[in-house]
This record gives C-alpha cells, structure tokens and sequence, in this order.
C-alpha cells in the first residue's frame, strides 16, 4: 500500500484531504482572521477588506493542501507555494506576507485537525517553508508561448476564459 507521512496509508490520506476540502470555506477564513489579527500592518495594506482578499488565498492554499496530500506529495504542494511566491514577487508583494499567511494557516490547522492529520499537513508546510528559504527563481513552465503548442494552448485559454466556446472549439 503507498505509505504517506509518518506511515499514514493511502486511504488516510485521502480521508485528511477530504477532511480539509470540506472545511476549506471554514479554516480559510478563521486563518484569514488569525492573519490579519495578528499583522495589522498586513491587514492595513491589503484594505478596504483584508479579511476576503486573504480567505480568497488561504482556500487556495488549503485545495492545494489537500491535493498534496491526497497523493502524498508535499512537493506539490511546495511548487505552488513557489509559484505563489513568484506571483507575489511580480506584483511587489512582500514574501513575508506569504511566510505570514502559512504561519496563520498552520496555526489554526493545528487546533482543528486531528493530530494524525495534522502531522501529514506538516510535511507539505515543510517543504513549502524550504522552498520559500532557497528563494531564486523557478524554472520555465513545460508550455511556454515561444512554441506553436503553448501559443495554441494560450489562445484556447483566452477563448475560455472570454467565454468564447466556438472558438476554443475551432482551436481544439
């Protein structure tokens, strides 16, 4: 049987991702609250509603959670800690405010999740932390627009996110 963190079995894993995806809307907005109760500078600079912008990402944050767990992957939950971390960079955000906003949803994860459950969630919070620590940038994503692919698939994107059917439908 594949073995997750600490000899949880895959059937455990499982049950502690779905655990945190039926609790998402819950944990991601006491984190949110934790956050901004304790950075009030934080809290000031992301106004008019701190609390909603911040719930936003914490439940982000915990769908990515609970992926990497469900497979037993801490990994991917560390790559899209990266990739957050360079999307805040992009916009002159701070890291800290990344390293802050794990603290807070760990923190409350702690007093919500049962200790077995808790000690998967731990890794992935690990191997996002050392992410953060080496900084640097990532590497270049698999489909990039400088290839026919990736600019076919950027004008599929467009086209569904414009809400375009007929046209992605021409592109496939």
């Amino acid at each position: 049987m594949t073995q997750c963190a600490d000899n949880f079995d895959a059937e455990e894993c499982r049950f502690a991702a779905d655990l945190l995806r039926a609790r998402v809307n819950e944990l991601a907005e006491t984190a949110a609250h934790t956050l901004t109760n304790a950075h009030p500078q934080l809290a000031t600079r992301y106004a008019p509603d701190p609390v909603s912008k911040w719930k936003d990402h914490l439940a982000g944050r915990l769908c990515d959670l609970a992926a990497a767990i469900s497979i037993n992957s801490p990994g991917i939950f560390a790559t899209q800690v990266a990739w957050t971390r360079q999307a805040f960079a992009a916009r002159g955000v701070p890291a800290q405010d990344l390293v802050s906003s794990l603290d807070a949803l760990e923190a409350v994860l702690a007093r919500e999740l049962p200790a077995p459950d808790l000690l998967v969630a731990k890794a992935c919070f690990g191997a996002a932390r050392e992410v953060i620590a080496q900084g640097g940038e990532l590497p270049p994503a698999s489909l990039s627009v400088a290839t026919t692919e990736g600019r076919l698939a950027a004008e599929y994107l467009l086209a569904i996110l414009e809400g375009d059917r007929r046209r992605a439908s021409r592109l496939v």
